[in-house]
């Protein structure tokens, strides 16, 4: 399928009318141009749609307007994300399972409404809580030393073992027949000021089995990470990513020319 009908047909399901389709991208609000953007993800008709950062750039409201462009998507047309974000209350929208990581590593994963609701990880806790996202940072020498990688900065930091030893990953129990919900930290789930308070603490989540830290390889730019190692990797160069109108297409190019390339591309 491709030609005009299918731009305009792709326009409609992002909520872009046809009078917007001949305006080149460069006239375009943040808004219009992000459903641009979600609209040539879609082009290919994929079954995995990867979404990194895709509201962060934009205001309150217009954030509501995609997230909701991303939802309708998903249930009508049987795609799944992998959905990419700081702002754990934009994942918690579309998410069914989330991975929370630190440094390029997963330091708890689940459900999302487990996760959110009832956080076992002092970084997620953070995230969940007050904690501003991006202001929450270890040593930059972390990654590859022994011990967590959150302790430079975690408020619960037990010293002498969370600076040395490699935490364990605790597989927790919840609800029956539900997924598995694991945290890699030394702190009993029953240890985090807010595990308290949450509905899925105390007595309805306990530590059911712990898992050998040693499972699995750590890596860093695609190369291995020895724990016992204290050299650090090379500071990625710092790169500037305009993200909205790149990714909707060339800037000059009206909306119909930059949505149709895709479908040529996909049928060569």
């Amino acid at each position: 399928m491709r030609g005009s009908g299918t731009v305009t047909d792709l326009a409609g399901r992002v909520q872009l009318g046809p009078r917007l389709l001949p305006l080149r991208t460069a006239r375009l609000s943040g808004g219009q141009k992000q459903r641009v953007a979600i609209g040539r993800a879609f082009a290919g008709e994929p079954e995995l749609v990867v979404c990194d950062e895709p509201v962060s750039a934009l205001d309150v409201s217009v954030q509501a307007a995609v997230l909701e462009l991303l939802a309708a998507a998903r249930d009508t047309g049987g795609v799944s994300y992998l959905f990419i974000s700081h702002d754990l209350a934009v994942v918690g929208y579309l998410a069914d399972r989330l991975a929370v990581l630190y440094q390029g590593q997963i330091a708890e994963v689940g459900p999302t409404s487990a996760v959110l609701s009832g956080p076992h990880h002092p970084y997620t806790d953070s995230l969940a809580g007050d904690g501003v996202p991006g202001q929450v940072s270890g040593r930059p020498d972390s990654v590859g030393r022994a011990g967590c990688r959150f302790a430079w900065t975690c408020p619960h930091r037990l010293d002498g073992l969370c600076d040395r030893v490699a935490p364990p990953v605790r597989l927790l129990s919840g609800p029956v027949g539900a997924p598995a919900h694991t945290v890699r930290c030394h702190l009993e789930p029953s240890d985090l000021p807010r595990a308290a308070s949450t509905p899925l603490a105390g007595s309805g989540t306990r530590v059911t089995r712990v898992l050998p830290a040693t499972a699995g390889e750590s890596v860093t730019s695609g190369r291995p990470v020895a724990a016992e190692t204290s050299a650090s990797p090379a500071p990625a160069p710092a790169q500037r990513h305009r993200q909205t109108e790149r990714e909707s297409g060339h800037e000059r190019h009206d909306i119909d020319r930059n949505i149709n390339r895709l479908h040529r591309d996909r049928d060569r």
